[in-house]
């Protein structure tokens, strides 16, 4: 009896792991009865190769659970059956005892385990899947219209689906043929009926071509729900996508010899790649655009609720020095909305070619920043100070006022930009004998900086004097330092005696 109940757990065992086998060796879609169906309490069996390698350890863990249950149940019968025959026999009728209560044993170890973990976290029986928050942009592409796909649609991440085996999809996120045909040698193509969108239209819009090119007349698509299956209006050869992400757009390459507009991007440019949406600072920009930025694209912003017309224009700061806010970065290149070396692109952008001055190019970090409506803007006082902390300058027995303080006006200041150039030559040290405020590492050089009032704003501190534009300060390289505080002592950002020129500017708190 032991030995047959021994061939009867070896052939169980083997037929288990032969049905795998065999099923994970299955080239085509599989039928859901090639697994066993626990119910509707247990996971789904796979039904098709396309299942993913977790929602397989997520079965096998419950078929585990399942199995050994019945291989207990079985043990405990065997075990009764042998008590019921062995009368006259103490052996052997200690031996089935002993055999029923390993299988309880058994059955309270599997029992108990599953209680305690449930007891812990009901996820570490039930073995959901974590939910994949994943940044995705773009579309993907299907065979079939949305009403044959089944519950794909309502899914996140539609591509992770077990889908049928005559479904073809394809991601995109760059303008492009849609050709869903995989074998190179058929000459029908297979183009799509529908797709699922990642976007709304509020940043993206579709123009649909009839040809594999993306030329000609086109349909425009801008009916875009965020993920939502969408069947085609036209029969759909080619897709451009028209981006309009607001922030700066930068550029590792010209696009013949131009900066590249948003609206209007090549085939196939891809972001991250050929270009990057910024939003925030980058003390380090990415490997592919560090010391490689060609051109910008400044790409406003409408605030949800803002009324009609009001928009956020962006601006950015290109340093030669990674890191981030008040510290010494090397050069300071400045581009925004109105500047004379960028131009006006469709609906408010603006497009720089940064990348024929040679020095702009070897960017390392960016400052992004969004000005606010001229009407919005408002300034706090800045005071600059000879002597650290802006302590009172001492000589002999007598204590100087050696501080400078100002507030951006309307003299020195450009109302279309929000921008405030102060230059200190001639300036002077209150009532310090009327000592002129020197630059280049001179002891009467500027070695403190205090800002004042609850308005945000950029303050950048170039070296040498600057009486003109930003265009001029962009022409000429110089040391800078970019600071959004009050900084007691300028030699912690190697600035000390060494500042000629102010640039202050006025900044939106959040956007």
């Amino acid at each position: 009896m032991k030995k047959l109940f021994k061939i009867l757990i070896i052939v169980v065992l083997f037929n288990l792991i032969l049905s795998f086998g065999l099923a994970f060796a299955q080239d085509s879609t599989l039928e859901g009865g090639d697994y066993p169906d626990f119910g509707d309490e247990a996971p789904n069996p796979p039904s098709s190769v396309n299942t993913y390698l977790p929602r397989y350890i997520r079965y096998i863990y419950y078929t585990a659970i399942i199995c050994g249950g019945l291989i207990t149940l079985i043990t405990i019968i065997y075990g009764g059956f042998r008590f019921l025959t062995s009368a006259g026999n103490p052996a052997a009728t200690t031996d089935a005892r002993n055999q029923i209560a390993s299988g309880f044993l058994g059955l309270i170890l599997i029992l108990g385990s599953y209680i305690l973990l449930n007891e812990i976290n009901p996820d570490l029986i039930t073995l959901q899947l974590p939910d994949i928050n994943v940044a995705r942009e773009g579309i993907i592409l299907y065979n079939k219209q949305c009403g044959e796909l089944g519950n794909i649609a309502d899914l996140d991440i539609p591509e992770l689906a077990e889908l049928d085996e005559d479904i073809r999809w394809k991601a995109m996120n760059s303008s492009g043929s849609t050709d869903l045909d995989e074998d190179s040698s058929n000459q029908v193509g297979i183009y799509p009926k529908s797709f699922y969108s990642f976007s709304d239209a509020n940043n993206l819009k579709l123009e649909l071509f009839n040809n594999e090119d993306c030329t000609g007349d086109s349909t425009s698509l801008t009916d875009l729900t965020k993920d939502v299956c969408i069947d085609f209006p036209v029969e759909t050869k080619c897709i451009k996508f028209v981006w309009t992400i607001p922030g700066v757009w930068i550029f590792n390459q010209l696009n013949n010899g131009n900066a590249p507009d948003p609206l209007n991007l090549p085939l196939g440019w891809v972001e991250g790649r050929q270009y990057k949406i910024i939003q925030q600072n980058y003390d380090s920009l990415p490997g592919n655009f560090h010391d490689d930025v060609e051109a910008l694209a400044l790409v406003p912003k409408k605030p949800d609720g803002a009324s009609e017309g009001l928009v956020i224009n962006y601006g950015a700061i290109l340093h030669n020095i990674p890191g981030g806010l008040n510290k010494e970065k090397g050069w300071a290149n400045l581009y925004f909305n109105g500047m004379e070396e960028c131009n006006p692109g469709q609906e408010g952008m603006t497009l720089c070619k940064i990348g024929s001055s040679g020095k702009a190019k070897d960017a390392s970090s960016i400052t992004v920043f969004a000005l606010p409506e001229v009407n919005d803007v408002s300034f706090g006082s800045v005071e600059i100070c000879r002597n650290d902390r802006c302590e009172f300058h001492r000589v002999g027995d007598k204590y100087y006022d050696a501080t400078l303080s100002f507030t951006p006006t309307s003299s020195g200041y450009d109302a279309t930009t929000a921008f405030y150039i102060k230059d200190l030559s001639n300036e002077t040290w209150g009532d310090y004998n009327k000592s002129i405020i020197m630059q280049k590492n001179h002891p009467d050089g500027v070695s403190s900086i205090e800002l004042h009032g609850t308005s945000p704003y950029l303050v950048l501190l170039y070296e040498k004097h600057y009486t003109g534009s930003i265009s001029q300060i962009n022409d000429n390289s110089t040391d800078v330092a970019i600071i959004n505080q009050t900084i007691p002592s300028l030699k912690t950002i190697r600035m000390n005696g060494r500042v000629g020129t102010i640039v202050v500017i006025s900044t939106v708190p959040e956007y």
